[in-house]
């Protein structure tokens, strides 16, 4: 779905859309508060541990498995155990090498191929079994029970197809293009969300009045007892629409530190102009969008490098109100991020679960007497400077410690 377009790319939005749809993600709080209360967990055995960890890591796992659940339906507990899916995922991101790596030892690394070819296999091998799985399911059930993404392929592939509905096994063309289309959602369903759960809550660490005012919004709209929080968003999901507050923060956080940039190609009837008037023809180009440097673009943004979570909450007439297409962590037009809604979800439910619990600090300072280097050590000032790994994350993974609030 990423790299097709037309009539192809048309059906298959189309078809997923059905799973990403506002009404749908919010039946899906289920699984999303499941994995949440795993994540609080987690996080209370650092705090009583005392020890520091990589809040980056433990954050995509916890998102890797928010994104398994919605897209096969089923946990991978990644969170505490090993799951070849996830792990796989995982190690292919990390064995990624990107275009601007010069380092031979890195880019001609022979052993590269090799575990990449492996990685390939164990998610195919996977998600071939959870296919072969939830194809005998519909069959018994005659229809899908589900509206997640693997069943919404074999239901998409059953449908008018008599062959493959009086079939026992999954065509093997069909199969192979469908572990294509999983593995996609799977990545950006887990990877760019991670990073953004971990900008907002550094972002909130450093600006002490914002997070007061989003702990004050969860009380208002949860009340003080923190232990009745995942009971009431599994009885009253769309609880979750009513902080505002809480989705600037989000949307702050992803201005100031965005996890991906975009790409289009270029046609003949696409032309590029400047404020000078001067034509940029783009045919036979990829056009690179870099999302960091619109979103802090003084030309559209006042005070483009604060955060400021107010400017999202303001109307048309205030400056700080946000110019049309300049916010772009989803992109922007009809190919923006499908899963953009389940993003925010998963989002607003993990701060609502977490903030009002936990002080997560940066140990940065700790991590650099560690592991000493020369050379600097910020970018714009800041130490969690994004790096490079398939999408953008925190410098180090991010180095943190928490502690429980008294």
């Amino acid at each position: 779905m990423f790299t097709s377009n037309g009539p192809e790319w048309k059906k298959l939005r189309s078809m997923f859309s059905r799973g990403f749809s506002a009404n749908y993600i919010l039946t899906q709080m289920d699984h999303i508060v499941e994995e949440t209360t795993e994540f609080v967990s987690i996080l209370r055995d650092h705090a009583a541990k005392k020890d520091m960890f990589s809040f980056d890591e433990l954050l995509c796992d916890f998102t890797m498995d928010i994104i398994g659940a919605v897209t096969l339906n089923a946990r991978l507990h990644s969170q505490r155990q090993y799951n070849q899916l996830a792990y796989a995922m995982r190690c292919q991101v990390r064995w990624h090498i990107s275009a601007g790596e010069f380092n031979p030892f890195k880019r001609f690394n022979p052993i590269r191929p090799l575990v990449q070819w492996n990685n390939g296999r164990l998610m195919d091998n996977y998600i071939s079994k959870e296919l072969d799985e939830r194809f005998a399911e519909q069959r018994r059930s005659k229809g899908a029970v589900t509206r997640s993404i693997i069943d919404i392929v074999i239901e998409d592939y059953m449908s008018g197809n008599e062959v493959a509905s009086r079939s026992d096994k999954l065509d093997p063309a069909f199969k192979k293009w469908a572990i294509v289309q999983i593995r996609l959602f799977l990545f950006a369903g887990h990877d760019s969300t991670a990073t953004s759960l971990c900008y907002s809550y550094h972002l909130l660490s450093q600006h002490p009045e914002a997070l007061e005012r989003i702990r004050t919004e969860h009380d208002e709209v949860f009340g003080t007892d923190l232990s009745t929080v995942a009971a009431q968003l599994l009885k009253q999901p769309q609880k979750i629409n009513l902080l505002p507050y809480t989705n600037a923060v989000i949307k702050e956080a992803m201005r100031l530190w965005p996890a991906a940039a975009g790409i289009r190609t270029g046609t003949a009837e696409t032309i590029l102009r400047d404020d000078d008037g001067n034509e940029y023809p783009t045919e036979g180009t990829a056009i690179l969008i870099l999302h960091n440097a619109v979103h802090r673009n003084p030309k559209y943004w006042k005070e483009p490098d604060a955060f400021m979570p107010e400017r999202w909450l303001v109307g048309p007439e205030d400056p700080l109100y946000p110019v049309k297409g300049a916010w772009r962590p989803f992109e922007f037009g009809p190919r923006n991020c499908i899963g953009q809604t389940l993003v925010m979800q998963d989002m607003k439910t993990v701060l609502a679960m977490t903030l009002r619990e936990f002080d997560i600090r940066n140990a940065y300072a700790e991590w650099d007497e560690l592991h000493p280097r020369k050379g600097l050590k910020t970018v714009l000032g800041e130490r969690a400077y994004p790096v490079f790994v398939s999408s953008v994350h925190p410098a180090d993974g991010f180095p943190c410690r928490v502690t429980v609030r008294k």
